[in-house]
């Protein structure tokens, strides 16, 4: 009966784990009236499997404090996992909406998807982290899908 007791404690709490964000930075500064909060410094972001690094995050809050939206300016990094698909890369600035799970990549975009020699760049790419779907804007220079051909 413990055993069991231990085990389902166990369950629950990795759940809630699962649906936790840790954002660590150099430092950071609130202002509640607006809902916005800044991090700066060597910022990181963990949530899930997912991760962002950035020199600044600005998160922005409904009026329950719940994040609406993280945006990540200067030397972006990032990885992002679902069920089937693992992306890295870089890019200018990252938007990312939880309640769409949608990200946005601006400002020269680079996407490698799955390790395996795909390579997705744009000035504009949007990744939906719960289906897997990428789009890739250009601007001034074109698309590119780069990837290999198996013999």
């Amino acid at each position: 009966m413990r055993i069991k007791i231990v085990l389902i404690v166990l369950l629950f709490v990795s759940i809630l784990a699962k649906n936790k964000t840790e954002i660590t930075a150099d430092r950071f500064e609130m202002d509640n009236k607006a809902h916005i909060t800044k991090f700066i410094g060597s910022v990181r972001v963990a949530q899930q499997d997912d991760r962002i690094y950035s020199d600044l995050i600005d998160v922005y809050t409904d009026k329950k404090n719940r994040p609406k939206k993280y945006v990540a300016i200067n030397n972006v990094r990032f990885k992002i996992k679902n069920s089937t698909d693992f992306y890295r890369g870089t890019c200018g600035k990252l938007i990312y909406t939880p309640a769409t799970q949608e990200y946005i990549l601006l400002g020269n975009a680079r996407v490698d998807q799955n390790n395996d020699s795909k390579i997705l760049m744009g000035e504009k790419i949007i990744i939906h982290r719960g289906t897997g779907r990428a789009k890739v804007f250009g601007d001034k220079k074109p698309v590119k899908f780069i990837f290999d051909n198996e013999d």
